[in-house]
């Protein structure tokens, strides 16, 4: 312990007898330039090289099997470390802020990468994770700005929060076959990614994982449950792919650049089974949407302000058309409702120039204003939407859900159940 701590010891060669380096043995030697550990040590204590700020590389042996806390915290001249395949786990922090650290070697046998490992390594140009890992930690390799290149290993299965947060020059990588959890932030402002496929494997894509990815413009999303603001700010994104899973609130909200979307689906239970509040608002580029069958949840302004929209088919299992939906939606004409839809959200077709509208036979309740276009005027031509109502019960309503002037259409021994349900509202 501190054994040579106050020596001016410039070059270390720790021989073959040697099994265990104890805590702070070196720690603020920062005359020490060159260390050769030998194979046959075995341990590493707490805080052995901390401070050795004028240790410029450094080779750990495959028989190390333990590694303590801190021991290089401090390197700041190093610039090249091979790690052993006997360490199984990297600490945490145990690198992080060593700014001149260019170069990392990683053997097989290494497990998981701890929390803030490399965090602001910014020299590192490239990241290799050997085939053996299975676990990167949160903010392992945040803002190494200067990472380029980066390969995953086969057996990776858990990305942690804010893992590659800041990598802004990060270009596109294969994500592994059998990563299941994404987390939030893990590839914030990674703004040099050009494209992105999400394997099969994948349950979990945490909040703002991939926010601020400006760069990626075509993206394809085999399952995985998608969280909050996930590729907000994916500002480049035009085609998008998603085969299975879920959608989270604000998921794609403002892409204005999106302009095809495909979403996978053709029974219950198989594809994309809901989509959250506002997921793609404001998305101004698209030009259609399917609603495919396995969506049952489509929830509140799932496509509000979508300007461009000129068609909309909504799945057969959609039970709920959200408020505000298709709100602002002001240049769909063309939209078919899914037969077991029960209600239509509050202004969910609000401001929408509709040409035909069928009201499937489920409808059972229309919220106020779900119709309603206060401006039935496009280029100056009058637009009268036409509806069909299928129910020979009239379903329940709130005041005012369509525009004066609309023409609608009921079953023919209905009429007298219409009119006494309707009144001047409608």
């Amino acid at each position: 312990e501190y054994a040579f701590s106050a020596t001016g010891l410039k070059t270390l060669t720790i021989g073959k007898g040697l099994k265990e380096i104890k805590y702070s043995s070196f720690e603020n030697l920062t005359s020490l330039r060159s260390v050769i550990l030998s194979e046959g040590l075995e341990s590493i204590g707490d805080n052995a090289f901390n401070g050795c700020s004028g240790l410029r590389s450094l080779v750990i042996p495959d028989s190390v099997k333990n590694i303590g806390y801190s021991v290089f915290t401090g390197c700041t001249g190093m610039n090249s470390i091979t790690i052993g395949s006997g360490i199984e786990t990297i600490p945490e922090s145990m690198f992080a802020g060593l700014k001149n650290l260019k170069n990392v070697t990683f053997k097989e046998g290494l497990k998981a990468i701890g929390d803030n490992a490399f965090d602001g390594c910014t020299g590192l140009a490239t990241i290799s994770i050997p085939n053996s890992v299975t676990s990167i930690g949160s903010h392992a390799f945040r803002n190494c700005s200067s990472a380029a290149s980066l390969k995953l290993g086969s057996s990776l299965t858990t990305i942690k929060e804010y893992a590659f947060d800041g990598c802004s020059l990060l270009k596109t990588f294969d994500l592994p076959s059998k990563v299941s959890h994404i987390g939030a932030y893990a590839f914030n402002g990674c703004k040099s990614m050009t494209e992105l496929v999400i394997p099969e494997s994948t349950q979990y894509i945490g909040d703002y994982a991939f926010y601020g990815c400006s760069g990626i413009v075509t993206m394809i999303i085999k399952n995985g449950a998608i969280g909050e603001h996930t590729f907000d700010g994916c500002t480049s994104l035009m085609t998008l792919t998603v085969e299975k899973g879920s959608i989270g609130d604000y998921a794609f909200q403002n892409i204005k650049t999106l302009s095809k979307i495909s979403l996978g689906g053709e029974t219950l239970g198989k594809g994309v089974s809901s989509i959250g509040k506002y997921a793609f608002s404001n998305c101004t580029g698209l030009l259609e949407i399917v609603i495919p069958e396995s969506v049952v949840d489509m929830s509140h302004g799932v496509f509000m302000e979508c300007t461009k929209l000129r068609s909309a088919v909504i799945g057969n299992n959609v039970k709920f058309v959200g408020d505000s939906a298709f709100e602002g939606c002001t240049s769909l004409k063309d939209v078919s409702l899914g037969n077991r839809i029960s209600s239509i959200g509050y202004r969910a077709f609000y401001n929408c120039p509709l040409s035909t509208v069928v009201i499937p036979e489920s409808v059972k309740y229309i919220y106020r204003n779900a119709f309603y276009n206060y401006n039935t005027r496009i280029n100056g031509i009058h637009i009268d939407a036409i509806f069909y109502f299928k129910s020979i019960t009239p379903p329940q309503y709130e005041y005012r859900i369509v525009s004066s002037g609309n023409k609608m259409y009921v079953p023919m021994q209905s009429i007298s159940l219409y009119k006494d349900a309707m009144d001047s509202n409608w």
